[in-house]
């Protein structure tokens, strides 16, 4: 005789089922949370890498440019960082303003310093050029060549520069951003403040 009852035996088995039947629920749902925070995972960091490629696709090349002739002193640097390139550049970049990457935006802001610094380093160039000139000039005028025609040429030139000057210049200066220190040394343009004035003036 059977200590054990068939009721008995069936409720057991029942509960084994039971059991069962949640356990594999519980896998069931688990893998489905485990596949989807890795999907949304893998999502955001392909997204987060896109957001770089999509910056290095735009301004790498010519950073990577400009830094080298930086680094190797390459007469090519005021070429590479003339005011033409240099405000594609400060558009370019400023196309990718992040706010809300954080990471994304720092970087940013690592590649305008950077550009930004050699802009500086062209300038202090351009102005020991300009220095020297000046010197040549008053050397000339001082060993007896034609003052007037120099003083005529220097009015010119000083008429064709004013003339020259970009619309978003002198709406950089209107704002009362400065681009000459106290010492009368160029400043280098705010490469963002450049891009946004030219967005505003519709010259993008």
């Amino acid at each position: 005789m059977s200590l054990i009852s068939s009721s008995n035996l069936n409720s057991k088995n029942n509960n084994y089922n039971s059991i069962f039947r949640n356990t594999n629920k519980i896998v069931n749902i688990t893998n489905v949370v485990t596949n989807n925070v890795t999907k949304n995972v893998t999502e955001k960091i392909e997204n987060e890498y896109l957001l770089y490629d999509n910056l290095y696709d735009d301004v790498g090349n010519d950073i990577k440019n400009i830094l080298n002739a930086f680094v190797t002193g390459s007469d090519e640097l005021t070429k590479l960082i003339n005011y033409e390139n240099y405000s594609n550049l400060a558009d370019n970049l400023h196309s990718h303003l992040n706010e809300n990457n954080k990471t994304l935006e720092d970087f940013r802001k690592i590649l305008i310093d950077a550009v930004e610094g050699a802009k500086h380093c062209s300038n202090k160039m351009l102005e020991q050029e300009y220095t020297y000139n000046k010197l040549l000039d008053a050397y000339n005028s001082v060993v007896g060549n034609n003052t007037k025609k120099t003083m005529l040429l220097e009015v010119e030139s000083s008429m064709t520069i004013t003339a020259n000057v970009k619309p978003e210049i002198l709406e950089y200066i209107r704002l009362g951003h400065k681009i000459v220190d106290e010492d009368g040394k160029i400043i280098p343009i705010d490469m963002d403040i450049l891009a946004v004035i030219r967005n505003n003036l519709d010259i993008i």
